[in-house]
């Protein structure tokens, strides 16, 4: 779905106007294209696309929302509100992905191999950068710990001296 980067941006009147039209009616374009996806649930392909932009609706309807309740709450009180943070970017691959994994099980099960390849295939595509992604964070804040272990050579500390245990060397 495209909106604009500007949609919501502007003066707090702009803000209220576009917030209050765009929230009802994305909430609404959801819910419509969630019944369409439900009637559909045979067919993978069309639920996995009805569902997925009925998500995409509900993520930009919430999105108006806060954005409407931001600029609403601005004009009630003497300071000034933050903007709140954008919506997360990372939801509708991970979830669309979740769906293309589970139709390419499913295929799988079912002896399905074309529509398991393809489907396990899209699956990797739309996580294999989520999952790049965690492991760089996990590999960083691993870095970043205060009690990372020292790096010196296996079974020496740093003054040299091997450990004994009084019944024999550890190593």
């Amino acid at each position: 779905m495209f909106l604009r980067s500007s949609a919501l941006s502007g003066n707090r009147r702009h803000r209220l106007v576009m917030g209050s039209l765009l929230t009802p009616f994305m909430a609404l374009m959801g819910v419509a294209l969630s019944a369409t996806a439900v009637s559909m649930y045979k067919q993978p392909g069309p639920l996995i696309g009805f569902g997925s932009a009925a998500l995409s609706a509900y993520a930009v309807a919430w999105w108006g929302a806060r954005y409407w309740y931001a600029a609403f709450q601005e004009g009630r009180t003497s300071q000034p509100v933050p903007e709140p943070h954008p919506w997360p970017w990372l939801l509708p691959p991970i979830v669309l992905g979740g769906a293309f994994a589970a139709t390419g099980i499913g295929a799988v099960q079912d002896g399905k191999t074309a529509v398991a390849v393809i489907t396990l295939m899209f699956a990797a595509m739309l996580l294999l950068p989520v999952a790049i992604v965690l492991v760089v964070a996990v590999c960083l804040l691993r870095a970043r710990r205060p009690g990372a272990p020292p790096t010196v050579g296996a079974g020496r500390n740093a003054s040299g001296h091997v450990p004994h245990r009084a019944w024999g060397p550890i190593d």
